[in-house]
């Protein structure tokens, strides 16, 4: 095909995608010139291991061919058409040093173009370093490929056209690349950045009945240790009737220690479908703690969005009174780096991220092509909290 266009459409120079060499046709012979070589780097950028360990600590800003700026690591994604759950998750992913690291430094390889798990960590891997390439022509990066490995990788579960929950996405893609890992035998990221333990006692609320007879036992309790990749947080109901300030609906808030409480080994959780009471409590917190919020609710008419505000510090959220057996010397406090957020109502909304740079000490709000400066994060001793809606 590229011959025949090169003859049709006075097209010469042609460049192979597998070893980025150039070549003129119809002549048929490799073009060696230095003029091509931002090229050929932008079609592959590479990193070498002193400029990814310098990512989180020199910050870079670089200019696009038309001269626009932009931060190398903090830059849009094309929403190719209802793809902005997707590009939220890229970018949250891109924010997790373990992960950016592994891909940033992955070398391809010919097998595991045959595995679809394989196939999606290398294009991740593609897009990765497209997205922290400080010679980048554009502000901006097309998910393109990525979009089509996942959509294939998780067998039409995720497609173009067809918004879902980032949660959903989230949970999805780590299984899929700890699936390859492990099967390549080497020591996982995905596991020890995001796994943790928590534990479960649950409590039998209905009596059993055998043969007539009503098993005058007690409630039978069992505790079962549980692994997990993220930890869910339940909102309060919201109000039927809600109140009013001055004629103007009252949103309701809490925060993140009162969500909490759900893990303090005392608080009960009714489960009716199983008759249970269940309470939790946390073994062991991984290196990166997600945290999921259910805001949408279905009812028997439509979807409900919980609009509740949480108020958490940003810095320093110390997690240690919730953890039943600490390891010594280890901290449990965490610090915020990005958040996914949902605006508009719950069937035509749209997804958008906050995440940190650490480099500069800022946050940057990203929405599809859209990058802004949020603010620069106060000092651990003068955080402030934070109220962002709608959080996933």
């Amino acid at each position: 095909p590229a011959y025949i266009h090169s003859l049709e459409h006075n097209h010469h120079l042609f460049i192979c995608f597998a070893d980025q060499n150039i070549y003129c046709l119809p002549d048929n012979y490799e073009v060696v010139d230095w003029s091509l070589y931002d090229i050929k780097y932008n079609l592959n950028p590479v990193f070498t291991k002193d400029q990814i360990e310098q990512i989180d600590s020199v910050a870079l800003f670089s200019k696009s061919l038309e001269g626009s700026d932009f931060i190398p690591g903090f830059i849009g994604l094309n929403n190719i058409k209802q793809t902005d759950f997707v590009n939220v998750v890229l970018q949250l992913v891109s924010c997790v040093k373990p992960i950016r690291n592994y891909l940033l430094s992955y070398k391809d390889d010919t097998e595991i173009r045959f595995d679809l798990n394989g196939l999606l960590v290398l294009r991740l891997a593609e897009l990765m370093r497209k997205i922290w390439n400080p010679k980048n022509f554009k502000g901006h990066v097309s998910p393109h490929e990525v979009m089509q490995a996942i959509t294939s990788a998780s067998q039409k579960m995720f497609k173009i056209g067809e918004q879902k929950d980032p949660t959903h996405l989230l949970s999805w893609l780590l299984n899929s690349i700890h699936s390859y890992i492990s099967s390549k035998k080497k020591s996982n990221i995905c596991a020890d950045a995001f796994k943790g333990e928590i534990r479960m006692r649950s409590e039998s609320l209905v009596k059993e009945v055998r043969s007539s007879i009503i098993n005058p036992a007690e409630n039978s309790i069992k505790t079962l240790n549980m692994p997990f990749w993220m930890l869910s947080l339940d909102l309060p109901t919201v109000p039927l009737y809600k109140e009013k300030t001055g004629g103007l609906e009252t949103i309701p808030q809490t925060t993140l220690e009162a969500l909490f409480t759900k893990y303090d080994g005392n608080t009960p959780v009714y489960n009716s479908k199983e008759g249970t009471s269940n309470s939790f409590s946390l073994i062991k917190l991984p290196k990166y703690l997600v945290l999921t919020i259910k805001r949408f609710v279905k009812n028997d008419f439509f979807l409900e969005k919980n609009n509740t505000l949480i108020s958490f510090p940003i810095k320093d959220i110390d997690l240690s009174s919730y953890v039943k057996e600490k390891e010594k010397g280890k901290s449990y406090k965490y610090s915020l780096i990005a958040q996914i957020v949902h605006e508009g109502k719950p069937e035509s909304g749209t997804y958008k991220v906050h995440v940190f740079q650490k480099a500069a000490d800022q946050w940057h709000e990203i929405q599809d092509l859209s990058v802004c400066l949020l603010y620069t994060s106060p000092s651990p001793r003068d955080a402030t909290l934070s109220r962002m809606p709608s959080s996933a």
